[in-house]
């Protein structure tokens, strides 16, 4: 609710293309009807899918309330089976919303604990210099950048981390893991300066 208030066209824009799908895929079944006894719901369990998958729950629980409407108007008598089926239709598109609100609270807490990481490191009086396993520059904070002397998104890029990291420490592998986070001021390692000596 609070998304839809925050992104109401975006939201507007979700539950229209949901609209848009069930439209279709009741186009396509009754195009389809001459050659089948009768209603196929497949094509509005797709219709489903795609609207739970694009727009989250809400998008794809209006799909499938139209979706069920629109099969009363090919129900034929005796309803029995007609009714299975849109139980069993009901069923099936329940737990594609219910997986699409999953993975739609998940992005949301990935999202919250990115923000959340952003804004603890920017805070960080240190130099920090954040990089991915391809030694991709994704994150500097300010001292970082007063430190270096460039900006971060001067800093992005592969060649550009290996660049920096090397400049700053030698090895741009040294003192840090792949991912992770690393002090630029750190030099090379210990293991490096000095060698162990032959026994």
């Amino acid at each position: 609710m609070s998304d839809f208030i925050s992104h109401p066209a975006k939201q507007l824009k979700r539950y229209a293309a949901a609209v848009l799908a069930v439209g279709v895929a009741m186009a396509c079944t009754m195009l389809a009807l001459p050659l089948t006894e009768r209603s196929q719901v497949f094509l509005l369990l797709a219709a489903v899918v795609l609207s739970a998958w694009y727009g989250g729950p809400g998008p794809g629980l209006l799909a499938t309330g139209l979706s069920v409407l629109g099969q009363t108007a090919f129900f034929e008598r005796p309803y029995g089976d007609d009714l299975i089926r849109t139980l069993l239709f009901l069923v099936v598109a329940a737990g594609i919303c219910a997986a699409a609100a999953g993975r739609r609270r998940a992005e949301d807490r990935v999202r919250e604990q990115h923000e959340e990481l952003a804004v603890t490191l920017a805070s960080i009086g240190d130099a920090v210099v954040v990089t991915d396993a391809a030694e991709r520059v994704t994150f500097m904070n300010a001292a970082a950048e007063r430190l270096i002397g460039c900006r971060a998104d001067e800093a992005r890029g592969p060649a550009a981390g290996r660049g920096l990291l090397a400049g700053r420490g030698g090895d741009s592998r040294a003192g840090r893991e792949p991912g992770g986070a690393r002090d630029p001021r750190r030099g090379p390692d210990r293991a490096a300066e000095h060698p162990a000596r032959p026994s």
